[in-house]
């Protein structure tokens, strides 16, 4: 992710060569010689650190500490201030300012403080965003003795540990979260961030600003910079579901990411790397897609270095029983139940049923199912009639 730096100081003589010495590491920079214009480019970006001047020609710096910003942005204060006012520099830190020098300012010490301010960012905000993805609790699953569905976890796990692009494709319902899943647990990135995205249920006109991000002023309500899903993905695992639903102008942004690791965020003119593994789903057939004019060949091709097959429920039927015990564990859980298990005949007619939905239609005729009983075990009047009349 490439930091932003606000740097708030009234002489030209000290802006100007911290601001060339930031550049030069990679840092966007921006300026300000009054507390008017710190305010008005502070709540018009996402800024990451702040090098703030104590003493400005229209107010104390300190007074930025204290302006409303959502705590997922939140920035870390660098105050700087003339010799002798040790007592300021107490006040900054318990006003939550990161650290504090004297001027002039040592380039050296500056560049390490500004490192410590990184890490903290990176914990803060990957906790945070942890936190937000995986409330619900752990990824899990049933591992499955059918040869197909082996072969599936095995191709998962390959692409886990080679890190490569991979498509997952299937009918709506097997699982295809959980693969993208399992890919990222069992792979190098584990413990960054995860970030899935269904692109159906985002308007098209808007799945680039999710993705890429814009700066202020890239349409008419962007009234500051937006961060996208690639730059906080970045170092962990983006899962883009429903691949199919991507505009040819988005495909065409995504295939120059997969082929070069960089991003420009909409109405931007730089680019920045992304270190993101890309896992794509669909339901779709592609390569129809793509004799119909709604998909490039040639991202076609890109997304699909490593393609992974998920077969339907109905050819794995004899999974059902296990897929229904860890299906019943987990409601009991969700609702305060203590359903036991599940009677033959209900089991028996639960493996005779085609599952349109696959393994997700399944989850959610037992979690009815243990709404309706109140008793040890589920049986057949506990489901719908789609079971009832087999």
């Amino acid at each position: 992710m490439s930091f932003t730096i606000l740097i708030v100081e009234d002489e030209d003589d000290a802006r100007e060569p911290i601001s060339r010495v930031l550049t030069k590491k990679g840092y966007q920079v921006l300026e300000a010689a009054t507390l008017e214009q710190a305010k008005s480019i502070y709540n018009k970006n996402i800024i990451d650190i702040v090098i703030l001047d104590h003493n400005l020609p229209d107010g104390l710096g300190l007074t930025l500490l204290e302006e409303p910003i959502e705590d997922f942005y939140k920035p870390r204060f660098i105050i700087t201030t003339g010799k002798g006012d040790i007592k300021m520099a107490v006040k900054a830190m318990r006003n939550g300012a990161h650290d504090f020098f004297e001027k002039p300012v040592n380039f050296d010490d500056l560049l390490v403080s500004i490192k410590k301010a990184e890490d903290q960012i990176k914990i803060e905000r990957e906790v945070t965003y942890y936190n937000q993805t995986f409330e619900t609790g752990n990824i899990d699953y049933v591992i499955s003795s059918n040869p197909k569905m082996k072969r599936v976890f095995d191709d998962a796990t390959r692409a886990a540990k080679n890190n490569v692009t991979t498509l997952i494709y299937g009918e709506t319902g097997t699982g295809k979260e959980i693969i993208a899943k399992h890919i990222y647990q069992n792979g190098p990135r584990v413990g960054k961030k995860f970030i899935p995205i269904n692109s159906a249920g985002i308007e098209k006109e808007l799945m680039a600003t999710q993705l890429f991000g814009h700066e202020e002023g890239a349409f008419t309500d962007a009234k500051k910079r937006h961060i996208g899903s690639f730059e906080l993905a970045d170092g962990g695992v983006i899962f883009l579901d429903e691949i199919s639903h991507m505009s040819l102008g988005v495909q065409a942004r995504l295939l120059r990411t997969l082929d070069n690791r960089v991003i420009t965020r909409m109405n931007g003119q730089t680019d920045i790397p992304v270190d993101v593994q890309i896992i794509v789903a669909t339901n779709k057939n592609l390569a129809k897609m793509v004799k119909d004019g709604t998909m490039a060949e040639d991202f076609l091709h890109r997304i699909s270095v490593f393609p992974i097959k998920l077969p339907p429920l109905r050819d794995h039927l004899e999974d059902i029983p296990d897929l229904v015990g860890h299906f019943i564990k987990k409601h009991n859980e969700k609702s305060n139940k203590h359903i036991e298990g599940i009677t033959d005949r209900a089991l028996e007619q639960l493996q005779k049923f085609d599952y349109p939905g696959n393994v997700r239609e399944l989850m959610h005729m037992i979690e009815r199912a243990i709404i309706y009983c109140d008793v040890e075990k589920l049986d057949v009047q506990h489901f719908g009639l789609e079971i009832q009349n087999l």
